[in-house]
């Protein structure tokens, strides 16, 4: 088992050896749970990153096809172009 100090801000330095353990990398994200007194940190999957990250950035919609495509935007007709 791996003893942890609370840092400055409530950071916390997980281990290199429990990372490699858990497939935890550098920039993943963690759900932290507290049941009976323990603290529980779960990485979240690839799936429930990219649901999480569409969203947080509705922006990002758009590059996985969930936006309907614009059309080019015509030149109003006029009547003397109709003739």
């Amino acid at each position: 088992m791996a003893v942890i100090t609370v840092k400055d801000k409530n950071a916390v330095l997980i281990p290199a050896s429990v990372m490699r353990k858990a497939r935890i990398k550098v920039g993943d994200r963690l759900d932290a749970n507290v049941e009976h007194g323990k603290i529980t940190l779960t990485p979240k999957s690839a799936v429930e990153r990219g649901i999480e990250q569409g969203l947080d950035d509705p922006s990002a919609a758009g590059s996985t096809g969930h936006t309907l495509p614009q059309r080019p935007r015509r030149r109003p007709s006029t009547i003397e172009r109709a003739r």
